[in-house]
C-alpha cells in the first residue's frame, strides 16, 4: 500500500471548528488555504515523518497554512546551523502570515549567534514582511540575554515600517527587552527614534505582561505622549 503524503496526512486530521477559530485568528490567508489542523496534530506528523521521510518535506507545495506550519518546525529541528539557515533563505520568501512566522523556530540558533547575525542583519533589510518578523523574532529569543548588541537591537526596533506584523513583533521585542534588560529597554523606548505605533503598542504590551515588575510598569504610565 503507497504511503500517504504529508499533505494527505493532514487533510485526515480536518478539524471544522478549529479550521473556523483559524480563519478569525489568522485574516490575512484565504480561507481555501485552511484545513483545520491543530498544532498538536501537526506535530505528531512531523515527528512520525521526520526520521523516514525527510524528502517528503522538499515536496511540500505549501498550499495549505498547515502544509507551512508542519515544514516550519522541521527546519527548526535541523541541527546543522548551515543547513538550517539555506533552508530558513528559501522557506521564508513562502510565509504569508504570522503564525507560521511564529512557529519558526530554530533550536539551534541560540549557540551559533555569531553565524546567524549575518542573516539577521540581510533578513532586516527585506521588503517581505514576514522576512523582518522573523528577524526581529530571532533577536528577541536568542539575543537579549547572552548575545544583546545595541547597535543590532537600534537596527531592528527603530526601522520604520507600515507593516502590521513587523510593528507588532517590534513592540513585542521592546516589551521582552524591558522585562529581561531594563535600562536598555528604556533607552530603546524614550529617545524618540521609535515610530509612534510601535512606541504606543510596546507600552502596551510591557504593561500587559507579567514580567514586568508594577514600579516599571508605573512609570510607563506617564510615557503618554510619543512627541
Amino acid at each position: 500500500m503507497k504511503e500517504k503524503t504529508l499533505t494527505e496526512k493532514l487533510l485526515e486530521k480536518s478539524d471544522k471548528t478549529y479550521k473556523n477559530f483559524l480563519k478569525k485568528i489568522i485574516p490575512e490567508i484565504n480561507e481555501n488555504a485552511i484545513i483545520g489542523v491543530r498544532m498538536n496534530e501537526i506535530r505528531k506528523i512531523e515527528k512520525n515523518s521526520a526520521e523516514t521521510e525527510l524528502s517528503e518535506f522538499k515536496k511540500i507545495k505549501h498550499e495549505y497554512l498547515e502544509e507551512k506550519l508542519l515544514h516550519a518546525i522541521n527546519i527548526s529541528k535541523t541541527k546543522n546551523i548551515i543547513q538550517t539557515t539555506n533552508e530558513i533563505e528559501i522557506f521564508l520568501p513562502q510565509i504569508d502570515n504570522w503564525y507560521v512566522c511564529d512557529t519558526l523556530r530554530p533550536k539551534n540558533f541560540k549557540k551559533n549567534y555569531d553565524k546567524i547575525k549575518p542573516y539577521i542583519e540581510k533578513w532586516l533589510e527585506s521588503n517581505h514582511e514576514y522576512t523582518v518578523r522573523f528577524a526581529i523574532e530571532m533577536l528577541m529569543t536568542n539575543c537579549i540575554e547572552n548575545n544583546y548588541e545595541k547597535e543590532i537591537f537600534e537596527k531592528a526596533l527603530y526601522k520604520k515600517s507600515d507593516k502590521y506584523y513587523v510593528q507588532m513583533m517590534q513592540a513585542w521585542c521592546i516589551a521582552e527587552l524591558l522585562a529581561k534588560n531594563e535600562n536598555e529597554g528604556l533607552s530603546i523606548l524614550t529617545n524618540k527614534k521609535l515610530s509612534e505605533p510601535v512606541f504606543k503598542k510596546a507600552i502596551q504590551k510591557a504593561r500587559e505582561s507579567r514580567k514586568i515588575n508594577p514600579k516599571l510598569k508605573d512609570y510607563l504610565k506617564t510615557l503618554k505622549s510619543f512627541t
